[in-house]
């Protein structure tokens, strides 16, 4: 079996890993002791692109753990934490080839709480996680599961427990078909194609039939909301894009550039241009 694997929950870099099936079960059987959480390892079943982007490690360069530096994955790795009980996965997704194990915190807090590896037909492209049908899809088919799991770069402690003796679980249905196949890929084609369709259609649209607005009126609201901006703690450039963002969507995106910086101190004086010309640059009518 092959995954990539982050030695701890602190570390910034991943590796690539093998394990024989015999070492994979063994794991299994007889999980390792790790009585700090944030120390045991964790894993994506998934390989890496063939250019990552790296991190500095004591003076050498690794791959930077982060989901863009995930290519593909051939399994779903799934966390449940939330009362969907092992015997109801296992009845409910009987037909589908898994391996599933209890998770840290298994009898230690209420509930079943426990991971699962589900094979795929064939493997994901990441990149399709960035897709938000695709998220809701995966959802739709795994709806008590954590939704973090959807990410990419979702990372997945691998089977392990607080002390020895600790109450762990695991279980394989061997019997079962991979999930997913080449169908759900040619789904996800078809997403893509509809929503370009239906940005190019609402774009000529808005061509056609351009908005009447009252400038005046708009900038005065959007001057009243950046008056409201907290100051400190980082809110301010954030909270700044997204009420420019919404008023270019408005009809002010050809005025942004005449809009002066509504706050006196001089760090704002020098970022308020930049700020300008990235909206102007970004906002598209939809």
């Amino acid at each position: 079996m092959n995954f990539l694997l982050k030695p701890n929950q602190f570390c910034k870099h991943m590796t690539p890993c093998s394990i024989t099936n015999e070492d994979w079960l063994r794991m299994l059987r007889e999980p390792p002791v790790f009585p700090d959480k944030a120390r045991a390892p964790l894993a994506i079943y998934g390989t890496m692109v063939s250019h990552p982007e790296p991190v500095s490690v004591r003076g050498a360069n690794r791959p930077r753990c982060t989901g863009e530096n995930v290519d593909s994955i051939y399994a779903l790795q799934l966390d449940y934490d939330n009362g969907f009980s092992i015997r109801q996965f296992c009845e409910h997704y009987a037909k589908y080839r898994f391996t599933l194990y209890t998770s840290y915190s298994y009898g230690f807090k209420q509930g079943d709480r426990y991971r699962v590896i589900l094979p795929l037909a064939t493997p994901m492209p990441c990149y399709l996680l960035n897709n938000k049908r695709v998220r809701n899809n995966l959802l739709w088919h795994f709806p008590n599961v954590d939704e973090s799991c959807t990410v990419r770069g979702h990372w997945q402690i691998l089977p392990c427990v607080r002390a020895k003796g600790a109450p762990y679980l695991f279980t394989q249905n061997k019997v079962g078909q991979p999930w997913g196949g080449d169908d759900y890929w040619a789904e996800w084609a078809r997403w893509v194609k509809e929503d370009e369709e239906e940005f190019a259609r609402r774009r000529e649209e808005a061509k056609a039939n351009p908005k009447e607005v009252n400038v005046e009126e708009l900038l005065q609201k959007m001057q009243d909301e950046l008056n409201l901006i907290p100051v400190g703690q980082g809110q301010r450039h954030s909270a700044a894009k997204r009420i420019l963002t919404k008023y270019a969507h408005l009809g002010l995106a050809d005025i942004l550039c005449t809009v002066p910086c509504p706050w006196p101190d001089k760090k704002w004086q020098r970022e308020w241009d930049s700020l300008v010309s990235w909206v102007e640059e970004n906002v598209k009518i939809i």
